[in-house]
């Protein structure tokens, strides 16, 4: 009976021992298979196996490398500010100096090709400052080279004569080493006579 109560008590050791053991190991594993948090930047979001799901345009484990975009599209020009006279005279002035601008745009990339033309005019225009023109293209102007340099003109539309060259500006859609990706970029130009601001998407 001794012998029997023994081998219960030895039996009983051992299992216990065998779960307590196995135990330590499972924990043991579990802490190995644990990740370390990472802070993500640029709105990336940290998921459950410690890395981070990038937006758009970012990339790296914490989303700290901004991407070049692979194309732009232009889906609005904004014309806020041009010169309201040619010499002194209102741009229409033929019989009487009282008639603004008819004004139209054109953009053209870095080698002077242009890429639009919006079909109509806005007429009597006033350039100064007080009153935008929106020139939003039927399809959306697209940019493949967006690191390149590209010029809108504004001209006055004439029934009669060759339409008058009114100012221009210039502006790069996307440099390397911008923060982020706006919206829309303003910009204007040497003379400060014309601001423009042009509204931007981005493709990956």
């Amino acid at each position: 009976m001794k012998t029997t109560k023994t081998l219960c008590i030895k039996f009983l050791s051992i299992v216990t021992i065998a779960f307590f053991l196995n135990a330590c190991s499972s924990n043991s594993d579990d802490e190995d298979d644990a990740c370390v948090p990472i802070s993500c930047l640029n709105d990336g979001v940290a998921t459950y196996d410690c890395v981070c799901d990038c937006p758009n345009g970012y990339a790296g484990l914490d989303c700290g490398i901004q991407e070049t975009p692979k194309s732009m599209t232009i889906t609005k020009i904004v014309v806020t500010k041009f010169p309201n006279e040619n010499d002194n005279e209102k741009w229409d002035a033929v019989l009487t100096n009282t008639s603004d601008a008819d004004i139209y745009i054109t953009m053209e990339d870095s080698s002077g090709n242009i890429i639009y033309e919006h079909p109509s005019y806005y007429e009597n225009a006033s350039g100064l400052g007080n009153v935008t023109y929106e020139f939003i293209p039927s399809s959306p102007i697209k940019i493949i080279q967006t690191n390149k340099f590209f010029i809108v003109k504004l001209f006055d539309w004439d029934t009669f004569t060759n339409d008058d060259f009114i100012s221009l500006a210039g502006f790069t859609p996307y440099f390397s080493g911008q923060s982020g990706f706006p919206a829309s970029k303003k910009f204007t130009n040497l003379f400060n006579d014309f601001d423009c601001e042009v509204f931007l998407t981005y493709n990956w």
